[in-house]
C-alpha cells in the first residue's frame, strides 16, 4: 500500500495532506528548498487575502485561462537533488544535473518582487500577484503546494463556475514527466511554485506584460457558465476531483515511514 492509499484509510494519516502541517510535525526533514517555496506560497496567499478586501477576484464566463511557469517545476528541482541516487539509478547522471538548474524553469523575473528575498537559489519564485490584478486579471492563485490540480480545483471552488482545460496545451517539461513517471506520481500534482494560474480577457493588458517582460505563459482553457470543471485530452473528457496530496508530500511521507 503506498501512501495516498493510507492516507485514505488511517484518520490520522488524513491529517498530513498538507505540506504545511508535515513541516510543522517534522522540520528537520524538509528536503532543501521546499521552505523558501512554502514561504512564497504563504506570502502570495496573504497579499491575494489583502487584494480581495479591495475589490473581489471572480473570473467571468468567457473568459480565458491562462498559466505562467512550467507544472511540477519546483517539484522536479528539489526531487532532482534529495533524490538524485535514485533517479541515477535510471537516468544519465548529466541528464538529472540539468534538472537541477534552476534556469530551466525559472528563467524570468517580474516587477512588483516582495521585499523578502530568501538568500537561496529559490529568490526568483518570490514574484507578487498584484501586478497581475493590476494589470487584468479577474481571479489568480498560485500555483504552489498540490500543483496545477489544486490551483483548477480552488478555481471551480470559489467562482462557482465551470471551466474547460486542454491538457496539451499545459506546459510541462519532458524532464517533470520523467521524473514523476520513475516516483510514479502525476505532475499536475506536483509542486509548481513558479508561477500563476490566473483569468483574464484575451486582450487584456497582463498578456502584453508578460509578453513584454519575457514572462512565459500560455493559454489553457476558459470558464464556462456551466458548472463542470473538464480536462479535456482530444475528444476525451474528464472531471476535476478533490486533490490528492502534493507529490512531494508522498515522497516525503513515504521516507518517513521507512
Amino acid at each position: 500500500m503506498n501512501y495516498r492509499e493510507k492516507q485514505k484509510k488511517d484518520p490520522a494519516e488524513k491529517k498530513l495532506r498538507k505540506l504545511s502541517v508535515y513541516r510543522k510535525k517534522y522540520p528537520d526533514r524538509l528536503p532543501e528548498g521546499l521552505t523558501e517555496i512554502l514561504d512564497w506560497e504563504e506570502a502570495v496567499e496573504n497579499e491575494i487575502g489583502q487584494l480581495q478586501e479591495t475589490g473581489s477576484l471572480l473570473p467571468n464566463p468567457g473568459e480565458e485561462l491562462f498559466m505562467t511557469g512550467w507544472i511540477g517545476g519546483a517539484g522536479t528541482l528539489i526531487v532532482a537533488d534529495w533524490k538524485k541516487e535514485q533517479l541515477c539509478t535510471r537516468f544519465p547522471a548529466a541528464f538529472v544535473r540539468t534538472a537541477r538548474d534552476r534556469e530551466v524553469f525559472t528563467n524570468f523575473s517580474m516587477e512588483a518582487q516582495y521585499e523578502y528575498q530568501p538568500p537561496s537559489t529559490f529568490a526568483t519564485f518570490a514574484m507578487s500577484p498584484a501586478p497581475y490584478v493590476k494589470a487584468g486579471a479577474s481571479w489568480i492563485a498560485p500555483v504552489g503546494e498540490g500543483g496545477l490540480m489544486k490551483a483548477l480545483y480552488r478555481l471551480g471552488k470559489e467562482s462557482g463556475l465551470g471551466f474547460r482545460v486542454q491538457a496539451r496545451e499545459v506546459p510541462v517539461r519532458q524532464i517533470t514527466i520523467e521524473f514523476s513517471e520513475f516516483f510514479l506520481l502525476h505532475p499536475w500534482e506536483m509542486l509548481t511554485g513558479n508561477g500563476f494560474l490566473f483569468t483574464a480577457d484575451h486582450n487584456a493588458d497582463i498578456l502584453k506584460k508578460l509578453e513584454s517582460d519575457g514572462i512565459p505563459f500560455k493559454k489553457i482553457g476558459f470558464i464556462t457558465k456551466e458548472k463542470q470543471k473538464l480536462i479535456c485530452h482530444g475528444e476525451e473528457q474528464s472531471n476535476i476531483n478533490r486533490p490528492e496530496p502534493d507529490g512531494i508530500l508522498t515522497l516525503l511521507l513515504e521516507d518517513t515511514e521507512r
